[in-house]
């Protein structure tokens, strides 16, 4: 494998003693922590005449560490001085260059604002709420005894071990890396629910994605990865998307949400599949897409009928329909559907003869999602029609999954 470590990682739980630690400890001791780091960041700017292409580097990585962990332990001020840093120098890390002869001014001008705003800092109360006790009954309502094991791969410690404690309060089992090089390692021999990487890490290098790329290469199936990164940037999120990344949050992290997407993955069933009706008058054809779907275990249900899709819908409660008919006009059908206040937002796919330019026209315009040719072969319907059963499974409703 490329660039894999040859070293064997301990995976020990090093967080499992520090749980009674409160997460306000680790907040004032960042506070107090803040004038060092600022220090840190001043030594590499006044030195940066020696070597600057890498201490600007190194400078936009302390700068980059500062930004996203600060704001998640509260500190918006410092975080949004950084983050301004932070843009100064992103220049810099994409092309590898000097860039802007103001560059050294304006640093010296961010070093004096981030320095007043951690002085005030430094006064202030604790600003965000702490996690309560362990959920544990979410785990019970899903007839799981076991905490649901995250990786959580991300540069800073400081950032790395308030996220331990604060997830493992609420019921997740959390092993942390510094190195997303120990991922290659691990990963083949433990597959955990979710893996929490920053995209950024030595140098300001996007490491993060090309890791979990190597990562998804050993595994039968991908693993859901949440990328995170103060880059908020489309050029950011296309990495994460092309390394199969499922999930993307900005730093500062939004913790509640990031919970209730841990919650998402924990607890959605391996066995969901969104509910297809087949809507087909076509006898063979629609005989043999049952039978397609039904062997790639979507769960399906056959109507001949088209006049009696209120009817299945409501026994059936689908998440997704597929029409293929000749007996009435498939694109007045889905306006039909359209015009129903219960089903306007239900995925709809049309399997049609019409040509593509002209049949995907009047697909869109009759509010269809989809439009396939009906001369397509089944499994690459059933394809299709999975992708879209996974998007419904990590946006269906909390209360579905827990009942599920």
């Amino acid at each position: 494998m490329d660039n894999q470590h040859t070293h064997t990682v301990d995976l020990h739980h090093p967080v499992a003693d520090s749980l009674s630690e409160s997460l306000g400890t680790y907040w004032s001791d960042y506070r107090k922590s803040l004038t060092s780091k600022i220090e840190q960041i001043e030594t590499l700017i006044a030195t940066s005449d020696e070597n600057k292409l890498e201490n600007l580097k190194r400078l936009y990585v302390k700068c980059y560490h500062l930004a996203g962990t600060s704001g998640t332990y509260g500190m918006t001020g410092v975080s949004e001085e950084a983050g301004k840093m932070v843009s100064l120098l992103q220049p810099v890390v994409d092309t590898d260059k000097l860039v802007g002869p103001d560059l050294f001014s304006n640093l010296e001008k961010g070093i004096q604002a981030l320095r007043a705003v951690a002085l005030e800092a430094s006064t202030q109360d604790l600003d965000f709420e702490t996690p309560k006790t362990p959920l544990q009954s979410r785990f019970a309502a899903n007839g799981s005894h076991q905490p649901s094991e995250v990786f959580l791969v991300d540069g800073d410690p400081d950032f790395s071990k308030f996220m331990m404690v604060y997830l493992e309060k609420l019921g997740h089992r959390v092993y942390s890396f510094a190195d997303p090089q120990d991922l290659l390692t691990i990963s083949q021999g433990i597959r955990p629910k979710a893996i929490i990487i920053d995209l950024v890490f030595q140098d300001g290098m996007v490491e993060g994605a090309r890791i979990i790329k190597q990562v998804q290469r050993h595994q039968d199936s991908p693993v859901p990865v949440i990328f995170t990164s103060f880059r908020d940037d489309v050029q950011a999120r296309v990495l994460a998307a092309g390394a199969k990344g499922t999930y993307f949050f900005k730093k500062p992290i939004d913790k509640d949400r990031l919970l209730l997407t841990l919650d998402r993955i924990a607890f959605t069933p391996k066995s969901f599949n969104a509910r297809v009706l087949l809507i087909n008058s076509h006898l063979a054809r629609g005989d043999k897409q049952l039978e397609a779907f039904q062997n790639k275990n979507i769960e399906t249900m056959l109507v001949r009928d088209p006049l009696q899709i209120f009817d299945a819908m409501l026994q059936y409660k689908p998440d997704q329909i597929v029409i293929d008919t000749a007996q009435l006009n498939s694109f007045q059908l889905v306006k039909a559907v359209r015009q129903h206040e219960a089903y306007q937002d239900i995925p709809i796919t049309i399997l049609s003869a019409a040509p593509f330019d002209t049949g995907a026209l009047l697909a869109a315009e009759a509010g269809a999602d989809t439009l396939i040719p009906s001369s397509m072969s089944p499994d690459h319907i059933v394809r299709i029609l999975k992708a879209r059963a996974e998007r419904i499974k990590l946006t269906v409703p909390e209360a579905t999954i827990w009942e599920a």
